[in-house]
């Protein structure tokens, strides 16, 4: 045993006192239903934006050295002055208008699970 889960089980060490970002859990993926998993599928689709792109961004961050705000805003600036933002906007329209037929086709027009539709 080492000394910092010596120290936190003697309660010596507040559990909190010392984070580890790095490592986070790995649940595994589940769902209520199949009306769930599609939802889930909608709500992850997206198509290649840098398909056709002179550049293909990549953005590499040393744990959490960043905010989250922060590294957002660089990456945003980082893609309106490397990318051609008429393909980059064409492709969004596109992943819309996906969305929209896939919602229609699964009657899926309000987000919401027949499951959460019989609880209210």
């Amino acid at each position: 045993m080492n000394i910092l889960k010596k120290g936190r089980m003697a309660g010596i060490v507040d559990w909190a006192a010392i984070e580890d970002r790095v490592r986070r859990p790995i649940l595994p993926y589940w769902v209520t239903g199949i009306q769930d998993a599609i939802n889930d599928t909608i709500s992850q689709y997206r198509l290649n934006r840098m398909k056709g792109q002179d550049s293909n961004i990549e953005v590499w961050v040393e744990k959490d050295a960043l905010p989250p705000k922060e590294l957002i805003r660089l990456c945003e600036e980082a893609i309106a002055e490397r990318i051609d933002l008429d393909q980059y906007q064409t492709m969004l329209a596109q992943e819309k208008k996906d969305i929209i037929t896939m919602k229609s086709k699964f009657n899926l027009n309000n987000n919401q699970n027949e499951d959460d539709k019989e609880d209210q």
